[in-house]
């Protein structure tokens, strides 16, 4: 006896519309955005990059910002590049961190994959033991 196919499992949908999310914010990288937080010393930061990448960051960076700040800036088509560097980081002014998207593409279908392996051997290890009984 087999379990029910995986494309009727919630879990798997719920991974195609994460997988869907990912592709979508990989691909929309022709802004550079940032979210940031003026704190005592510095600025904490979010941001995506038109290197096709995310950052973090905290440190005495160059934004004017008196609390909470958002800035966006358009990027020429030329200058977008969908496969960044793997990991980026620095400490020049501050803590910085980037990771590529495509590494965080690969990082969830890892995850997912393998968590739709173990439910599956999870239910069929569980029909066969019901079967035996």
């Amino acid at each position: 006896m087999t379990p029910r196919r995986i494309i009727h499992w919630k879990s798997f949908w719920l991974g195609i519309v994460v997988l869907v999310f990912f592709g979508w914010a990989w691909l929309s990288t022709r802004t550079e955005e940032a979210m940031v937080y003026r704190i005592e010393g510095g600025n904490i930061y979010m941001a995506t990059s038109g290197g096709g990448s995310v950052a973090a960051g905290w440190g005495a960076f160059g934004f004017a910002t008196t609390g909470e700040a958002y800035a966006a800036v358009a990027l020429e088509e030329e200058d977008v590049h969908y496969f960044a560097p793997a990991f980026e980081w620095g400490w020049e002014e501050g803590i910085h961190v980037a990771v590529a998207y495509w590494v965080v593409v690969l990082a969830f279908l890892f995850l997912w994959g393998a968590f739709l392996a173990w439910r599956w051997r999870r239910a069929r290890k569980v029909m066969v033991e019901e079967a035996r009984s």
